[in-house]
Order: C-alpha cells, then structure tokens, then sequence
C-alpha cells in the first residue's frame, strides 16, 4: 500500500463529533479498500478480513480501537 492512498483520503473531512467515534475515518477507509482488493463483498467480509490482517494494517494506519465491527456506527 503506498502512502498516496492514505495521503489522498486524509484530506476527506470527518463530521461526527470527536467525543462519539470509536475509529478515526482513515482507518476505516483503509479497511474497507484493502479488504475489497482482496475480494471482500460486504462488511461482514471487510470485518474478517481486518481481524485476519490487523498486525498488516497497523503498519498503515493504528486501528487503535481494533477493528469496527460490521455493524459499527463509528
């Protein structure tokens, strides 16, 4: 992964309030990119994939609140 995806996401503004979001916009979009490349069809299979690559996606971005579950509303 190159940092110019990251870079190019970064700029997208993040409207929900700071207090109520358990992940930050970028590492979901990271997420849910790398995951689709790799053949994931919906957020169930975007969640399993983030749980089988975690160590791999924290060298991109820290989810440091783990992976959102499919059914997160951040």
């Amino acid at each position: 992964m190159t940092a110019c995806l990251i870079e190019h996401f970064s700029r997208l503004e993040d409207p929900p309030i700071d207090r109520n979001k358990c992940h930050e916009l970028i590492d979901i979009i990271v997420l849910a990119v790398s995951a689709m490349a790799s053949g994931a069809d919906g957020w169930e299979a975007i969640e399993d994939f983030g749980k089988t690559k975690l160590a791999w996606l924290r060298q991109y971005v820290p989810l440091k609140n783990g992976v959102p579950s499919h059914a997160c509303h951040r």
